[in-house]
């Protein structure tokens, strides 16, 4: 009986061999982010940057789900809890740019309901009406 030696290499080759597919080159924000990914600062995220016209960049890095390894998508859905006064502030300021809202004109020029309305500060006590 003659011995196949042969045959141990050439599977263990076929089970290996996978073909080398190129990355594409990350956008500057995404390579940015890439750090932050590596040492786990953060698990992965979804970088967008867009113009009034069209999309930019989209682009995904590390993983959606660490527990089961699955990589993170462009389209992945996040928790953003207690992100409302951040992003209405931003809103604001963006207003604010524009010329359509004043940083110190009462809120009751913009909202009618609050037209007579009196705050109070603890320390110190002082009133707005």
């Amino acid at each position: 009986m003659r011995p196949h030696f042969l045959l141990l290499p050439l599977l263990a080759l076929s089970v290996t061999w996978q073909p080398c597919q190129a990355e594409k080159p990350l956008s500057p924000i995404a390579a940015s982010l890439r750090p932050f990914v590596a040492d786990q600062t953060i698990s992965g995220a979804v970088a967008l940057v867009v113009n009034k016209d069209q999309i930019l960049s989209l682009e995904a890095l590390g993983q959606a789900d660490l527990a089961v390894k699955k990589p993170m998508t462009e389209d992945a859905m996040f928790w953003i809890a207690s992100m409302t006064k951040p992003m209405t502030a931003m809103g604001v300021m963006m207003l604010v740019e524009e010329g359509k809202v004043e940083v110190d004109a009462p809120v009751s020029k913009y909202l009618p309901e609050f037209k007579g309305r009196c705050w109070w500060r603890r320390k110190p006590l002082t009133r707005w009406c």
